[in-house]
């Protein structure tokens, strides 16, 4: 049975690379969709990969703390 991987940032350049990569090697891939429960999206994932990459860079000291503890959460659901 592939193991499943949820790519956080899918659609961005990293993001996009690493679900190919994970596709190629056997994975089943799914990509998070911005605005939907990530804790939700998360349910039955083996991996989480964050390529998050928030578009309002000048605020990523705000950002990154909240994003990061979303991801984690999600990991812990």
């Amino acid at each position: 049975m592939p193991q499943t991987v949820l790519i956080l940032g899918a659609s961005g350049l990293f993001g996009s690379h690493a679900a190919t990569a994970f596709q190629d090697a056997g994975w089943t891939v799914r990509r998070y969709i911005r605005g939907t429960d990530m804790g939700r999206a998360a349910i039955g994932a083996d991996l989480i990969v964050n390529a998050l990459n928030p578009p309002k860079y000048h605020n990523w000291a705000r950002l990154i703390p909240q994003i990061t503890a979303q991801v984690i959460a999600a990991a812990k659901a």
